[in-house]
């Protein structure tokens, strides 16, 4: 049973791959847009890899932050329930 979470949280890890860089493209796209950076620019590409970056490692950390929130609010609704 442990080897489907992992299957799961690898699944997990390639779409937050994939939306990472999406987001990256699209917050780049946005930036060159309002003149933040020049389009094509070196600093375009930074914003795309920063991005890229800090999305994929905040989606690769939710599964276990959010464990933890929805872990305390399943023992404290039980305990209600059972009283």
């Amino acid at each position: 049973m442990t080897w489907k979470y992992v299957v799961a949280y690898l699944s997990w890890l390639l779409a937050a791959f994939a939306i990472a860089v999406l987001l990256g493209l699209v917050i780049s796209e946005l930036a060159a847009l309002f003149g933040i950076v020049d389009a094509g620019s070196e600093n375009q590409q930074r914003v795309v890899e920063v991005t890229l970056i800090a999305a994929f490692l905040w989606l690769g950390l939710l599964p276990f932050l959010l464990r933890r929130r929805l872990l305390g609010s399943d023992e404290g609704t039980g305990q209600g329930a059972d009283s």
